[in-house]
């Protein structure tokens, strides 16, 4: 039986424009940490994914000032899978915390190498919609998906 690989798993939607503009202000963020060396935006990164991490996609600081601008706009949702979203998350959260620790750790190249990195792939998802944690989440979900056939087919025994 072959699986449809754009089906959701929970079926949760999220908007994709939301998702893009939460993404250029994190990346707006990002160049203010490394060009003008605000680093003590890294615990505002961190709080913010943080707070969308466990409470939720909607309940970061700049969801509901986002969401009002897109509706001011005109610019209607485009709904796409929430659960490769709510991963890309949790690799941004993981990434805040690399920084707010390097940054602890006065290691001011790695917290430079380290944002640059971070706002590459923020870039990517804000610029040319292109989520890159969503990629490794299909990857890994697809190689998962593939061990869990074969045992059904009973390859591994």
């Amino acid at each position: 039986m072959k699986r449809n690989e754009s089906c959701p798993v929970d079926y949760q939607q999220l908007d994709q424009n939301l998702a893009r503009s939460y993404a250029f202000v994190i990346f707006v963020m990002l160049m203010l940490i490394v060009f003008l060396e605000w680093k003590w935006l890294a615990f505002l990164l961190l709080a913010d994914f943080f707070l969308r991490m466990i409470f939720g996609m909607k309940r970061g600081f700049f969801c509901l000032p986002l969401a009002r601008l897109l509706k001011l706009l005109n610019i209607s949702p485009s709904p796409v899978n929430a659960l490769p979203k709510k991963f890309a998350v949790k690799v941004g959260f993981v990434f805040s915390l690399a920084l707010t620790v390097v940054y602890l750790s006065g290691w001011s190249k790695s917290f430079e190498v380290l944002s640059y990195i971070f706002a590459a792939a923020v870039g990517l998802e804000a610029f040319f919609n292109f989520c890159l944690a969503c990629v490794f989440y299909n990857f890994f979900r697809g190689r998962s998906r593939l061990a869990s056939d074969r045992q059904e087919q009973g390859i591994f025994k």
